[in-house]
């Protein structure tokens, strides 16, 4: 899966999490790897970026913050079907 922010718009102040990416890893037990600075367990955030493309599998959990800064945001959200065909390597 994955989106593209055409425009991202403007930023709003008064709610940091306007428009925000989240991520969030639905595997049982994850949060019990322990690395420095590991995401594990926790969300993880992404701000939208004018021209930025985001990728990641569609299994892991995402949802986007209501946006509500000024101006109009544009993101193309996609879902690219892959075979296991398509992932060998050609002869």
């Amino acid at each position: 899966s994955g989106v593209y922010y055409v425009d991202a718009g403007a930023a709003d102040p008064v709610n940091p999490l306007s428009g925000v990416l989240e991520f969030l890893d639905p595997r049982p037990f994850v949060e019990m790897v322990t690395t420095p600075g590991n995401p594990f367990g926790r969300p993880v955030r992404i701000q939208a970026e004018s021209g930025l493309m985001v990728l990641f599998p569609s299994w892991l959990y995402h949802h986007v913050h209501v946006y509500s800064g000024e101006g109009t945001r544009i993101a193309i959200a996609f879902n690219v079907p892959a075979r296991h065909s398509d992932l060998q390597e050609a002869p």
